[in-house]
């Protein structure tokens, strides 16, 4: 980064502070889902309480690793886009927004399109390809763990509904014609 050392202590404060609150916040929520759901019925603690079991582990260690490290190197964050660099010129930004907003738009419509389970493992793995330069072997990993996820936990456990693809409506319509 080649911002100035008062602008990069500015940036790093300001980054820290919003990191805190961020996880404070998120470990309200988490303690309020907790105390929330322990007079609901079975089905309705379910979904609260897998998202704590699956998310305080990565909740403790963002907050070991913050205070540990205060924030890591820059460079190194595949998900940060970086808007508080004052260096960057206009164009860098406009790049940084049209990838934010550009491959939330690609899922979304792949899961239109595909649905979840053809979208989510395909947007997991060419983003990180892609944006996080990881091998396709890396990237497969991530992929199969999310796509387990909505199998066993969303599917299994939950029996939640998916949207029918479009490209499925399609092929039921070109099937009966």
């Amino acid at each position: 980064m080649t911002t100035s050392k008062s602008n990069s202590k500015k940036i790093f404060d300001t980054e820290l502070l919003g990191e805190v609150i961020l996880l404070v916040v998120v470990g309200a929520v988490f303690a309020y889902m907790l105390w929330d759901s322990r007079d609901w019925g079975t089905g309705a603690w379910l979904l609260p309480r897998i998202t704590i079991f699956f998310g305080i582990p990565f909740w403790l260690w963002r907050v070991i690793s913050l205070f540990k490290n205060r924030i890591t190197d820059p460079d190194l964050q595949i998900m940060d886009t970086g808007f508080l660099e004052s260096d960057a010129d206009g164009k860098v930004l406009m790049y940084r927004w049209i990838k934010l907003l550009g491959s939330t738009a690609a899922l979304l419509i792949g899961i239109w399109f595909f649905g979840f389970h053809v979208a989510v493992p395909a947007y997991t793995i060419l983003y990180l390809m892609i944006f996080g330069n990881a091998k396709w072997y890396w990237a497969v990993l991530p992929a199969i763990f999310f796509e387990a996820i909505m199998i066993f936990i969303y599917g299994d456990i939950l029996m939640a509904e998916w949207n029918t693809p479009l490209v499925v409506e399609w092929w039921n319509a070109f099937q009966s014609n």
